[in-house]
């Protein structure tokens, strides 16, 4: 929130990124992915958002979003479909505070909260694409099977 509240504050420091020489910024893309399957087109243009204006937007984007993840409206999520809505928290992850997972699970029940325990970063569809893209088929099974 501070940094939001603050743009001038934070316009200085980020304004030196334009001083960051390309190569070293794809660098840093390529050590934080770590894998080396990823195309460069990914590795370039990832590396081009790390500029003034790009990191001021996703420090306001957080923030708006943290906000409207943990103050959302129930009404969102309707009896009749809490069992198609699945909120999906990685317990390592550090994005979401582990007091508004238990919050989420009062409020809308187990049944549309689910933690990943398998150690998953924020960034589990980078990262761990093939564990993801498992566990949201095995999330589907239960409604393709009663449709056929």
């Amino acid at each position: 929130m501070f940094f939001d509240k603050h743009s001038t504050f934070t316009k200085i420091p980020l304004s030196l990124l334009w001083l960051i020489p390309n190569s070293f910024k794809r660098f840093i893309v390529r050590l934080i992915l770590r894998d080396s399957l990823i195309p460069e087109c990914v590795i370039e243009s990832t590396a081009e958002t790390i500029s003034s204006p790009v990191t001021q937007n996703i420090i306001h984007l957080a923030n708006n979003e943290f906000q409207i993840v943990k103050n959302h409206d129930d009404t969102l999520f309707p009896n009749e479909y809490r069992d198609r809505i699945i909120l999906y928290y990685g317990k390592n992850d550090g994005w979401v505070p582990e007091s508004c997972v238990e919050e989420k699970i009062e409020r809308l029940g187990k049944s549309c909260v689910m933690i990943d325990n398998n150690g998953s970063d924020h960034a589990f569809v980078n990262l761990n694409g093939d564990f993801m893209a498992k566990t949201v088929v095995s999330l589907f099974e239960p409604f393709l099977k009663t449709l056929l």
